[in-house]
Order: structure tokens, then sequence, then C-alpha cells
């Protein structure tokens, strides 16, 4: 006969005589909240705003009916989508970002995986042209015209040898923060050994599969920065590399 033996949680026991046997139907609990949102990362940052996106949560019993963003404990933005733009910062100061989904019910979902997001000095971000005379370029690396890019210019042919190191990238401080890579890329993709001050990161670019080598993209990833000068290598030893614009940090 069956018999609902109720909730158990981690794991569940039961005695059986020598050679007995027990079937079980489980049933997984259905949360009465939303699930936590994914994701999270920041799109941009100005001295006084960091932009933030992540992926939507989900609802058993009802709909998501939005987010709210905290920084540490303190709510500092809500919205129904996915994005959201957190203004009244100062400049040069680390925060800790996390977002909670919440339902129609009133259902809030647990916080979000926190990420720490640095803004740029006073003065907001700065660029920096990979083809600027201070730069070392090494390889079959080397400039190359771009009538799409800043300035005209980019710096082409990297990877295997080729590499560029953007040199005196400056900070205010040592934290997280965000740089968008301005690149061009007419193939389908290629990937960008990133080196910030000796230590590699793997940066994917999407390419345009269109073979035009004159159209910029961005993409923007959080790099770890020193106070003061930092280098910034992009490279890669067993591929090619896109062509690189500028960074602005």
């Amino acid at each position: 006969s069956l018999r609902n033996l109720g909730k158990a949680t981690d794991a569940f026991g039961a005695s059986l005589p020598a050679h007995g046997s027990r079937l079980l139907r489980i049933t997984p609990h259905q949360g009465s909240g939303p699930t936590l949102p994914t994701g999270l990362h920041g799109t941009a940052s100005t001295a006084n705003s960091v932009s933030l996106a992540w992926d939507p949560s989900t609802a058993a019993h009802s709909s998501v009916a939005g987010y709210d963003v905290y920084v540490g404990s303190k709510k500092v933005a809500s919205t129904h989508g996915t994005s959201a733009t957190v203004d009244g910062l100062t400049s040069a100061t680390g925060y800790d970002f996390t977002v909670v989904a919440r339902d129609n019910r009133g259902h809030r979902s647990p916080a979000s995986e926190e990420i720490t997001v640095t803004t740029p000095a006073p003065g907001g971000a700065t660029s920096y042209e990979a083809e600027a005379s201070g730069n070392t370029i090494t390889g079959n690396a080397d400039i190359a015209d771009c009538s799409g890019c800043s300035g005209g210019k980019k710096i082409g042919n990297l990877g295997g040898d080729g590499t560029v190191t953007v040199k005196d990238v400056m900070a205010p401080k040592a934290g997280t923060y965000l740089m968008t890579i301005a690149y061009v890329d007419g193939d389908s993709s290629r990937t960008a050994v990133v080196t910030v001050d000796g230590t590699p990161f793997y940066a994917p670019l999407s390419g345009t599969n269109n073979n035009d080598w004159n159209s910029v993209q961005t993409a923007t990833v959080p790099v770890q920065l020193q106070a003061g000068a930092n280098s910034v290598e992009f490279g890669n030893p067993t591929g090619y590399v896109s062509d690189i614009d500028r960074i602005i940090v």
C-alpha cells in the first residue's frame, strides 16, 4: 500500500529486514520563492555610477515581479528588468553588489553571488590607444590602418609571438575595475589572453564573421588593478587574437 512518509531534508533512512526492499517515490520540493539571480556582472562605470546586468530568475508558483540591487545590506535600486544603474556613488571607491529577485506573492530569492566594482577616479574612465608610442609591440604584431578605429589605427597580427602591452594604465587605488576593450574582428570569434601586471586571464571576443576589419566592437571585463601605473598585455601564444583599437578603464 502507498504511504506518505512526509518531507525529508538532506537524507532519508529506513530499517529493512534481511533481503528486504522498499520502493520510494520522491517528489522534489518546490520552493516558495523565485530562484536566485545568476551571472551578475558589471557592464559600465563612471566616477559616480555602476551599471549591472544578470540572468533572469524563475518562480515556481508565481511570476517574477522585479529585482532589488544591494550594496552590502543597503538597497540602492529596484527594477523590473535584468539590468540597473546605481547612481550617487563616490569616485575611486569599491562597492560590493548583490541582487535579489521578488515575485508577485511577495516572496524573495536568496541573494546572488556578490561582485565588487571600483569606480574610476573623479575624472571618469580614461582611454588608452593600443598604438600609442609608449606601448610595447612584439613579434609579428604591427600598427595598421582602421577607418572605424579611434585615431584611425589599431594593432593587428596579434597571436603567436605577436603581443601589445598598453603601459601606464592608471588606477586611483587598488581594486576591481571595469575595462572596456575596443577591438576589431571580422572572423567568427577569437580569444585574447589578457595579462594585467603579470596575471593572465582569457577574454573571448566575438567576431562579425563577415571579413570586416574596420568596424569596432566592445567587450567589458573586470580587471584587478594596483594603485598607480599598471600594464595590460594582449596576446595568445596558441591562436590568433582580435585586432585591438584601445582600452577604456
